[in-house]
């Protein structure tokens, strides 16, 4: 389990000084500004995806599923989580490292595995847009898939980077 936190923070402060107009009396008149922003910040945490045991002589191709949880941390906002090729692709693709096998598997919107999740590139499709509200965690489920299984036992892997926009 790995933890991401996109944290900007700006700010800015002003200070202003008049000087004393002329005149017979001894006056002195300062005008001291603040202002600052603060930007809003999400949190996103995700969980690792296995598509479990594949067998090569199965007529279905292994499923798997994972979340990502968005919080917000001081606001409501509007955001959009992207998915990218991952180490190997685009295409999509898990490497046996040790026998330096590919299989390709896809990542999903919806559970019917039928609208890409990806970085809105037309290799990958679109990313996925969601709300944060302030303390509030929102759950978005990641849908995979594996084509056709290679032969060649062993493990296979690929990291995916998730980016978060708002």
């Amino acid at each position: 389990m790995r933890r991401y936190s996109f944290i900007v923070v700006a700010g800015a402060l002003s200070f202003a000084w008049v000087a004393p107009a002329t005149s017979q009396t001894s006056s002195q008149m300062t005008v001291f500004k603040t202002v600052t922003g603060v930007t809003p910040t999400l949190t996103l945490l995700t969980h690792p995806l296995s598509f479990g045991v594949a067998d090569p002589t199965a007529p279905a191709s292994p499923l798997g599923q994972t979340t990502l949880e968005v919080t917000g941390a001081n606001t409501n906002l509007v955001f959009s989580i992207s998915l990218d090729a991952g180490l190997h692709g685009p295409p999509r693709q898990l490497l046996n490292a040790a026998a330096q096998v590919f299989l390709q598997y896809a990542l999903y919107q919806d559970a019917a595995r039928s609208i890409p999740w990806g970085d809105g590139t037309p290799q990958l499709g679109a990313p996925v847009f969601g709300n944060a509200s302030a303390g509030l965690t929102t759950t978005l489920t990641v849908y995979g898939s594996v084509g056709p299984v290679p032969p060649t036992p062993g493990a296979y892997t690929d990291v995916i980077t998730a980016t978060v926009n708002f």
